[in-house]
């Protein structure tokens, strides 16, 4: 506890040095059904290097609702001397924390604190979730396929007779592949990707180890494996997207947009040239992004707009083939010419 003390003074100080934190907060339940939240602080030093510090990881007493999980923030922003200068918080999409960025701005403005640009940039909602919302989505056009994938390596996975017996199987058909059996953690989509991906790669194996063990009985035929490659590769593009999202070492804010549009143009490719159950993924996942992007963060397109390899060409090309009518692009590209005047405004005012 003393060395606890000790470098919380020290983070203390680092903190008194800094003019602009950006927050993200999350909660996660232990098997023992406590509520934990942690609360991490994202800042530049005076170097203009990259920094984040988990500043607390606290038990949360039940309920969960946004305005307690609002409370618990505040209590540790002015427990760190940090509330002033506060520009962002980044959460997932549930609705509960919609009600609480709500609160945390009504708790700033009645301390009298100035939110940055008004608190138009102040909610972010985390990129990351809203894929795994869309992915997971989509994936229930073949939750039958991955409930039987499931079933089997974990049928497979519950003794190591049974792994051996499996692994002899691969060898016995000189399958190439060293990756090893992955069972999913069914609300975390890109797990289920792995899964699939390593079960693809062991699809003969399963149909041998099948002819040695009577009680394996969840068996996929050629068309579910042909769908399954289909959706594998479909996973990529989103795997890929949120392994970029997710860096730690480098900004993402700047990739956020051109990323975002990427998806937005695989789906629609699928909507329009895809068929049978493809289709019917991508429209239901098409759908949910419609929905997500209409909250997308002005910021987000600021900071790609300042990535200088980028700057307004990409949004005003991707406005273009987002939008339909030329009244909507250009009242979408007026609207963040504004923004961006306002952040540069904010600027001056201090230089």
């Amino acid at each position: 506890m003393k060395l606890y003390e000790d470098e919380k003074k020290k983070l203390l100080l680092v903190l008194k040095g800094v003019d602009k934190i950006a927050l993200t907060t999350d909660m996660w339940t232990s098997n023992q059904q406590f509520g934990y939240m942690a609360l991490t602080a994202h800042f530049i030093d005076k170097e203009w290097n990259m920094q984040q510090r988990i500043i607390n990881f606290t038990e949360v007493e039940p309920p969960h609702t946004g305005l307690v999980l609002a409370n618990v923030i505040a209590k540790h922003l002015e427990e760190w001397k940090i509330k002033k200068i506060i520009i962002s918080i980044t959460v997932d999409n549930a609705s509960s924390n919609d009600v609480l960025v709500r609160k945390l701005k009504e708790n700033m403005k009645k301390s009298g604190i100035s939110l940055y640009y008004g608190g138009k940039f102040f909610h972010v909602r985390c990129c990351a979730h809203i894929l795994n919302l869309i992915v997971q989505d989509g994936l229930s056009a073949i939750k039958d396929e991955i409930i039987s994938i499931r079933d089997a390596v974990k049928y497979i996975k519950v003794s190591p007779s049974r792994l051996h017996g499996f692994a002899a199987a691969a060898r016995e058909l000189d399958l190439s592949t060293t990756k090893k059996l992955v069972l999913d953690v069914s609300t975390r989509w890109n797990s289920t990707y792995f899964m699939l991906e390593t079960a693809l790669a062991y699809k003969d194996a399963f149909a041998r180890y099948s002819m040695e063990a009577l009680g394996f009985v969840w068996l996929l035929g050629p068309e579910d494996w042909e769908k399954i490659a289909v959706i594998c590769d479909f996973l990529q593009v989103f795997y890929d997207v949120s392994t970029l999202f997710s860096g730690s070492s480098y900004a993402t804010a700047n990739l956020y947009f051109l990323e975002i549009w990427r998806v937005q143009e695989i789906l629609q490719e699928k909507v329009e040239n895809e068929g049978g159950f493809m289709k019917a993924m991508a429209v239901k996942m098409k759908e949910n992004f419609d929905k997500y992007w209409k909250s997308c963060n002005l910021l987000m397109i600021i900071a790609s707009i300042l990535d200088p390899r980028v700057k307004l060409t990409l949004s005003e090309f991707v406005f273009s083939r987002i939008y339909q009518s030329r009244e909507e692009r250009e009242e979408q590209m007026q609207m963040i010419k504004q923004s961006l005047q306002d952040v540069y405004e904010s600027y001056i005012q201090k230089n």
